[in-house]
C-alpha cells in the first residue's frame, strides 16, 4: 500500500509558536491508517468498528523522535496565511498579553529610575559633604 502525504521529507511548513508564525522544515512524517471490523457485541469502544486516517509531522527544528508532533490544519499549514488566520484569536491574545506585560515592565523601571536617581542624589549630597 502506497500514501501520498501533504508534506514530503525536507518540506516547509507553518507553524505558531507563542503568537508567532513560523517556517518549520518537516523530518518526520507519521501515518496513522486504522481499518478495523472490529469484534461483534464487544462493550468496548477499541473492539468496536473503525476507519480512520491521519497524517502527522516532526519537525527539525523542534526534534525528531521526542518533539512537538504537528497534525496538518491543526498546528502546521502549507502556507503562512493559512497559519495566520487558523491562529489569529491566538495571536491576538499574545499580542495584548505582551502588550499588558511590556507596559508592567516599563512602569516597573521607570519606578526603578526614579529610586536610582533618589540614591544618586543621596550618594552625591555625602560625597559633597565629606570633601
Amino acid at each position: 500500500m502506497k500514501y501520498e502525504t501533504v508534506f514530503n521529507f525536507g518540506d516547509k511548513g507553518w507553524t505558531e509558536v507563542s503568537g508567532f508564525v513560523h517556517q518549520v522544515t518537516i523530518g518526520q512524517i507519521r501515518i496513522e491508517h486504522t481499518k478495523s471490523i472490529g469484534k461483534a457485541g464487544s462493550p468496548f469502544s477499541n473492539f468496536q468498528a473503525k476507519t480512520a486516517y491521519k497524517e502527522s509531522y516532526m519537525c527539525e527544528e523542534t526534534g525528531i523522535d521526542c518533539g512537538t508532533v504537528y497534525m496538518l490544519g491543526e498546528n502546521i499549514f502549507l502556507t503562512s496565511d493559512e497559519c495566520t488566520e487558523a491562529n489569529a484569536e491566538r495571536v491576538s491574545k499574545f499580542a495584548k498579553e505582551k502588550a499588558a506585560f511590556d507596559a508592567e515592565n516599563l512602569d516597573r523601571l521607570l519606578m526603578r529610575q526614579i529610586e536610582l536617581s533618589a540614591e544618586i542624589a543621596v550618594l552625591k549630597k555625602t560625597i559633597l559633604e565629606a570633601t
